[in-house]
């Protein structure tokens, strides 16, 4: 019983990575990316019917490359020429939990950096109501009650002292 694993070619690997790094990009990153591929296009009949733990080899480095595409502003990613399939099981999965954490810091990084500081105010359902205007009374009652709704009023909403 000889273990007859059909070898699949750097150039195939490389072309895999590329296609799966293209169905994950954008519409937007797609043309872009076109531009730095190095095997755009690979022969169907000499294309090699692999495994499901090579499918996933493929996805998990796919991923990795696709976010680190649109991390570095589209700049071009190298695919290691290295990439061995020849791994053992164990070492493959510490590989793909190491790449999937990763992964995970930069999908982190990238939300974080995107979406704007969250205050307490952004997303409250407590609204403060705008401050009555004041009708003149000399009582210091009636004028400190009226000072401390304009100032809770600025402070909660944050307006600036200048306005």
């Amino acid at each position: 019983m000889s273990n007859s694993k059909p070898t699949i070619s750097q150039e195939q690997r490389i072309f895999e990575i590329e296609e799966r790094v293209y169905r994950l990009l954008a519409p937007e990153f797609r043309t872009k990316y076109l531009a730095y591929r190095k095997v755009p296009t690979y022969p169907e009949d000499q294309r090699i019917n692999y495994g499901r733990k090579t499918a996933e080899y493929f996805e998990s480095i796919a991923n990795k490359f696709a976010s680190d595409f649109i991390l570095n502003n589209n700049r071009q990613i190298i695919l290691e020429e290295d990439t061995n399939l020849e791994e053992s099981p164990m070492s493959y999965n510490n590989n793909t939990n190491i790449n999937m954490e990763n992964l995970a810091q930069l999908i982190a990084s990238a939300i974080s950096s995107a979406m704007p500081k969250n205050t307490e105010n952004t997303n409250s359902h407590i609204r403060i109501p705008v401050p009555s205007t004041y009708g003149g009374d000399r009582n210091a009652a009636t004028i400190n009650i009226w000072i401390q709704e304009v100032e809770r009023y600025l402070q909660f909403y944050n307006v600036p002292s200048n306005q």
